[in-house]
């Protein structure tokens, strides 16, 4: 038996079918052009067109936040990395909303601060933005759990993810919340009749030992209600 095996067999897997929750994922993408009313993105990973999407733009220090939606999505090309991989490269439309709130002030600075003016686009009203600028999306993700255990856990979701892809689970039981960093191991279509829908396999990250033993202890509090209630 390797290491790996090992280690998953220290921990209880609890099958946990009944309990909800949400994927939190961010991604960052380079900007190609943006106005007050949308912008064009490039991405490695692909996405939903239809879905909202918050963004944040400019610096950690003052960002711009303001929420959108992706009206269109495709497969333009791939790109070598500096360490040789090979990713694919994703170009998309967002529309931004509420553009007569607080944030389209705050977007009409980020734009004052980091657009280039040429004569086309004080014609048609998008700007391109200074090498290097880029936006961290942020998304949520309903999940139902399948199983978890004090190394991981399996959920299924209506939303696609990548493989390898790193995010944070949010889950409540009996008003007891639960957020822990994962890694998403492994990516499945779900059986019939979950058509559409992705199964997940996720390893929990940055964990010390007391605090795996604190997520079993906190599923079996959750069995154990549940067992009174059906008594």
């Amino acid at each position: 038996m390797g290491e790996m095996d090992r280690e998953k067999r220290r921990y209880r897997r609890f099958h946990l079918t009944d309990v909800r929750g949400n994927l939190l994922l961010s991604l960052d993408a380079r900007i190609r052009d943006i106005s007050l009313s949308g912008m064009a993105l490039e991405s490695s990973s692909r996405l939903d067109p239809h879905r909202n999407y918050s963004f944040r733009l400019g610096s950690a220090e003052a960002p711009v936040r303001v929420t959108g939606t992706v009206v269109w999505c495709y497969l333009q090309g791939t790109r070598r990395l500096d360490s040789g991989e090979v990713v694919p490269v994703y170009q998309a439309g967002v529309r931004f909303q509420d553009v007569l709130s607080e944030g389209a002030r705050d977007l009409q600075r980020f734009l004052a601060e980091n657009a280039i003016i040429t004569v086309e686009t004080r014609l048609f009203g998008r700007f391109s933005v200074r090498e290097g600028q880029t936006v961290r999306l942020d998304s949520a993700a309903e999940f139902q759990t399948l199983a978890i255990s004090g190394q991981g856990m399996r959920v299924r979701t209506a939303t696609p993810v990548e493989s390898d892809a790193t995010c944070d689970v949010e889950m409540e039981l009996n008003g007891d919340s639960l957020r822990l960093a994962c890694q998403v191991e492994r990516v499945s279509p779900a059986p019939e009749p979950y058509t559409g829908a992705y199964d997940l396999s996720l390893s929990f990250v940055d964990l010390e030992p007391a605090q795996h033993a604190e997520i079993e202890a906190w599923v079996a509090r959750h069995l154990a209600r549940s067992e009174e209630r059906d008594a």
